[in-house]
C-alpha cells in the first residue's frame, strides 16, 4: 500500500492547495487509482507525484495538445 500526493507545479499561479490533484489518497498493491482533471497547462507546467515510500510504482498521464 502507498500513499499519494499529485500536484500540478504552474508557473503562472502560487502554490497552494488547490494545486493538488490527488492528496494522500492510499493505493492497494497491485491496484490503481484513476482521476481525471480538466488543467490547462503551458511550456514550463509540471505534474508532481510523491509517495509515502520508496516501492517501486509507475504512473502514467495522458493529455491532449491543443492550439491556442
Amino acid at each position: 500500500m502507498i500513499t499519494y500526493t499529485v500536484s500540478a507545479d504552474k508557473k503562472t499561479v502560487i502554490k497552494t492547495e488547490t494545486n493538488k490533484l490527488m492528496d494522500g489518497v492510499t493505493i492497494p498493491a497491485s491496484d490503481f487509482k484513476k482521476i481525471q482533471a480538466d488543467w490547462q497547462m503551458a511550456t514550463g507546467d509540471t505534474i508532481q507525484a510523491k509517495g509515502s515510500t520508496n516501492i517501486a510504482t509507475s504512473i502514467q498521464l495522458y493529455g491532449v495538445e491543443s492550439a491556442l
